[in-house]
């Protein structure tokens, strides 16, 4: 079976790690190659089992920049908006109800009926 991979802050690794994702802690704050190498030389061993990885928005060029030297190599990178990534939620939704193919609005559904 392939596997996620997650490349990002503690806390997004452990969430996506309880859902069956492989982790890498990475400090998003001023990350270097260093910081980003164990993640980079696990995929790089495992590339035929990967679906696709996971990145934190901060981190996202710097894992992108060091995926294309391995040209051998063809994974999907996704970034992850961060905490400060609201302008992306409308773009989120967008691609959401294209997919399912209705638009879902926000509120309680429980709450609106109860008072008709």
């Amino acid at each position: 079976m392939k596997q996620v991979i997650i490349i990002a802050d503690k806390q997004t690794v452990q969430f996506f790690t309880l859902l069956g994702a492989t982790g890498f802690v990475t400090p998003t704050q001023a990350p270097t190659t260093s910081t980003v190498d164990p993640a980079i030389n696990y995929i790089r061993s495992n590339a035929q089992s990967i679906a696709g990885v996971l990145v934190h928005a901060q981190l996202a060029d710097l894992i992108r920049e060091r995926m294309n030297r391995m040209k051998e190599i063809v994974i999907p990178i996704i970034s992850l908006p961060d905490s400060s990534g609201a302008s992306q939620v409308g773009f989120l939704e967008t691609l959401m109800e294209k997919a399912v193919g209705m638009k879902l609005e926000q509120g309680n559904f429980l709450q609106k009926n109860q008072k008709e």
